[in-house]
């Protein structure tokens, strides 16, 4: 066939053995030129074409329509350029086929002209090369019968002489550019045809060694996934020295505990504190002691009254109550392994932790208890909501999920900020002898933010095992509708600026974020170096979603060990004051009488900062400030910024961060 081999059609026939080239030409020219023959060689090509290229691309559609599944929004762009692609391929192959089909119809007009109406209609004797008339007959040189011809035979005809003679005409072959010579004409032809037929074999060989890459892929997903039980034998891995898989866990009664106090708040509740429409007020425990905020309206302000009152009556009521007492049980318990379970057959992102919310809840109860305990004067009630607030925080903290990890955090500062209130109230030495105990075993013990971290890796790769351990999950990449649910996007198109990438690559991007967090958040700011990592910088779909976000998360870091510090300075500080009966002038008069060293600026590795000020000039008639450099590294000698600053991470250049603000 001339389409794939250099052998030109005419050579298929023995019969034109012994005329060259151009004769040969001639002759095809003349035997294509009748316009029945032409509407032939048009209809196959043309009708093959069409035929092919429509049964082929709707194939196309079909399988790219089972792969992607039900789709709940319109085509994206690069779906449709995959679709274009694959389009211009196939027709590029349909269009070789419809050559090879019009080339079939030629080769029939050649054999007919040759072999039927080139033979003596008498004896049968081929008249190739015999002269033609104008008429268009032979007189049979081995009989002498006169047969009608195909003009076309005209091209082969030669004299009695021997002289070649071109007819129906000279003009039978028409010239091309000078550049293009029948050669390089040949050779365009052949490859241009043998390109088309050759494009879409390599797109289906393209797309079926993608399915093989993503078959490849999944075997690795499938044996790294760790699943629900690779998660809990994590977490039993890591239980602290002494404690076993079957030490009393605490998270096996919080779901109780929370029951009881729910009960218990009901028969407490005064009956009288409702709303203007009938609905009782909230329980607001974290408001007690709190004045509404400025842009409350009138009946916005009293519903938070009411709702203090009603907290502040309940409260009193479960004093009688062991709820207390069945909290510090709780916490007291060795082991805290709160168990996210989900179903095997999806991923770890599907499992919930339902109770984050109501570990709040406790320690807002715990928090109203503490502001009712100091407003009675009751060092000991005080001291008893402050252990139970810290157990419920390390509660949280000791879990293997970094959102566990931020409530306890929360927690943990709920309670300084009620030990605040008190140092800020020049606190007698009764009230510093129970909360210092307190502080000292928090600064000591505390949960370290790697556990946590190293479980977010963890399950991070279950998600992401989850995604790719089936290839149908990934075969549209970004797009595929497995993707949209699990980020939870439903029938939203996911962010198109970031890639998927492969199995490898995300694992091993969550691997190295995880291991860079864990190195910032465990170095003190002022020998951390280098930026903290991005996951919405990584170009990678997945870690934009699920990835830690570090520097929220070292953020909150660097605030728990500078509020931890100033808690201890400050008491430290107030217990000089009661001894000596006045404020020190430097902290190394304090850290002189201090049981043990006191903790030093995070920010800077140094003693926090700390100047003797005249309550009279004081804004907040404060005998001192206390305060830590803040992230620019540098002490400004207690420099303030008049908007309050929450963290020493917010600390504009140039100043510092009052540890004791009473703002806050």
């Amino acid at each position: 066939m001339r389409l794939m081999v250099r052998k030109a059609i005419y050579r298929a026939f023995p019969e034109l053995d012994s005329f060259s080239n151009e004769r040969c030409k001639r002759f095809v020219q003349a035997a294509k030129r009748p316009w029945g023959v032409k509407a032939r060689m048009l209809g196959a090509g043309v009708g093959t074409f069409l035929v092919s290229a429509v049964l082929l691309d709707a194939a196309i559609v079909l399988v790219v329509s089972e792969i992607q599944g039900p789709r709940q929004v319109d085509p994206p762009t690069p779906i449709l350029a995959l679709l274009v692609i694959g389009f211009i391929a196939i027709l590029a192959g349909c269009g070789a086929l419809g050559l090879v089909a019009k080339d079939f119809v030629l080769r029939r007009r050649l054999r007919d002209v040759l072999r039927t109406r080139g033979r003596c209609h008498s004896c049968r004797y081929l008249l190739v090369g015999v002269a033609v008339s104008p008429t268009h007959e032979v007189v049979c040189p081995e009989c002498g019968f006169v047969s009608s011809v195909d003009a076309s035979l005209g091209e082969l005809a030669t004299d009695e002489a021997g002289r070649v003679l071109y007819e129906p005409s000279e003009a039978s072959l028409r010239e091309g550019p000078r550049w293009l010579t029948p050669t390089r004409r040949a050779a365009i032809r052949r490859w241009g045809v043998r390109v088309a037929v050759a494009m879409p074999l390599i797109f289906m060989a393209a797309l079926a060694g993608y399915f093989v890459f993503l078959s490849y892929q999944a075997s690795f997903a499938r044996a790294d996934r760790p699943g629900p039980k690779g998660f809990r034998d994590f977490q039993m891995a890591h239980l602290p020295s002494g404690v076993t898989a079957e030490s009393p866990n605490s998270w096996d009664v919080f779901e109780t505990v929370y029951s009881r106090l729910q009960n218990l708040e009901i028969a407490a509740r005064p009956a009288d504190y409702v709303d203007k429409s009938g609905v009782a007020i909230r329980l607001d425990y974290s408001s007690i002691g709190d004045e509404p905020g400025r842009n409350f309206s009138q009946d916005q302000a009293e519903e938070y009254r009411a709702g203090q009152r009603a907290a502040t009556k309940v409260i009193e009521a479960l004093e009688s109550s062991t709820i207390f007492a069945d909290i510090r049980e709780m916490v007291s318990r060795p082991r805290h392994t709160e168990v996210m379970a989900w179903d095997p057959k999806r991923p770890a992102v599907t499992g919930l932790l339902s109770e984050l919310g109501r570990a709040r809840y406790l320690a807002r109860l715990l928090g109203g208890r503490m502001h009712m305990a100091r407003e009675a004067n009751d060092p000991a009630r005080f001291r008893d909501s402050l252990e139970l607030c810290f157990g419920l925080s390390h509660m949280c903290q000791t879990q293997p999920y970094v959102i566990s990890w931020l409530v306890g955090v929360a927690i943990e500062g709920l309670g300084w900020s009620r030990v605040n209130k008190v140092l800020f109230n020049s606190p007698s030495g009764e009230w510093l002898d129970v909360i210092e105990p307190v502080a000292w075993k928090v600064l000591h013990d505390p949960a370290s933010i790697t556990f946590a971290l190293q479980g977010d890796e963890l399950g991070n790769l279950d998600n992401v095992a989850w995604l790719f351990e089936e290839p149908s999950r990934v075969r549209l990449g970004r797009l595929s509708s497995d993707i949209r649910t699990m980020t939870g996007g439903g029938g939203a198109t996911p962010d198109l600026t970031k890639a998927l990438g492969t199995y490898w690559q995300n694992k091993a991007y969550f691997r190295r974020l995880s291991q860079a967090t864990i190195d910032a958040a465990e170095t003190p700011p002022w020998k951390r170096t280098g930026a903290i990592p991005d996951p919405d910088a990584s170009g990678l779909l997945l870690p934009s979603i699920f990835g830690t976000a570090s520097g929220h998360i070292v953020a909150n870091v660097d605030q728990l060990h500078t509020t931890r510090a100033g808690v201890i300075a400050m008491i430290r500080i107030e217990r000089y004051r009661v001894e000596h009966g006045r404020y020190p002038s430097s902290l190394a008069q304090v850290e002189a009488e201090s049981p043990r060293p006191l903790p030093v600026d995070p920010f800077s590795g140094q003693p926090l900062g700390y100047r003797v000020v005249d309550p009279a000039t004081d804004p907040f008639g404060r005998g001192y400030i206390l305060y830590c450099v803040g992230k620019d590294k540098l002490d400004d000698h207690g420099k303030d910024v008049s908007p309050r600053v929450y963290s020493p991470g917010q600390a504009p250049p140039g100043t510092d961060y009052f540890i004791n603000d009473p703002r806050r």
